[in-house]
């Protein structure tokens, strides 16, 4: 599947087939949501590509260690993610950039305050890279993109930061030799 030539529907077909690979069907933590309690909760409605991927599940699916956040109920949803970033003061939620930006909606948690974020603004947002001591970045990617490159394969990320030279150390459990990767600064431009 190339991202830029997906349609919404050949993305959301194929968004659902990998839901179908990856989730328990019987697991009621990924069936879908209604909307008006998190759009309720953010102050906006989703944009309409978002919404459909949540229609299929309930996040949980897609890029990062968890896939898209919940917008189910629990303490790591799309509302509350967010709303605790928008209300917090610097440094507070792990981010020294405040005030947090009102409709950047923190969609991803890569782990290590690493957030990939969709760009409200527009039904097309961009992703943007939200990194903690770093500036937010525009990746280059819409959600559509964004989305049909992880199902195309893509490691995106590796594609969210300039390589920085690894280093070997030590495991303390196992005392084997172990990579450590390092990460860059995060790649493409300034947001907003």
């Amino acid at each position: 599947m190339s991202p830029n030539r997906t349609t919404d529907d050949e993305l959301v077909r194929a968004l659902q087939e990998r839901v179908t690979d990856l989730v328990d069907a019987d697991d009621p933590s990924h069936a879908p949501y209604p909307f008006a309690v998190p759009e309720a909760r953010l102050g906006f409605h989703l944009p309409p590509l978002l919404r459909r991927a949540y229609e299929i599940a309930n996040g949980g699916v897609g890029p990062g260690i968890h896939g898209l956040l919940s917008i189910g109920e629990g303490k790591d949803t799309l509302a509350t993610v967010y709303r605790s970033f928008v209300d917090s003061t610097p440094g507070e939620a792990g981010f020294d950039q405040y005030p947090w930006p009102k409709l950047l909606l923190p969609i991803c948690d890569w782990g290590c305050a690493i957030w990939s974020c969709l760009d409200c603004r527009s039904d097309d947002g961009p992703i943007v890279t939200a990194s903690n001591g770093q500036p937010f970045v525009s990746t280059g990617h819409t959600l559509r993109s964004w989305l049909s490159a992880w199902l195309a394969g893509v490691d995106l990320f590796e594609e969210m930061f300039e390589p920085r030279p690894s280093r070997v150390g030590i495991n303390s459990f196992t005392k084997q030799p172990l990579v450590i990767k390092g990460q860059g600064k995060p790649r493409g431009v300034a947001w907003p």
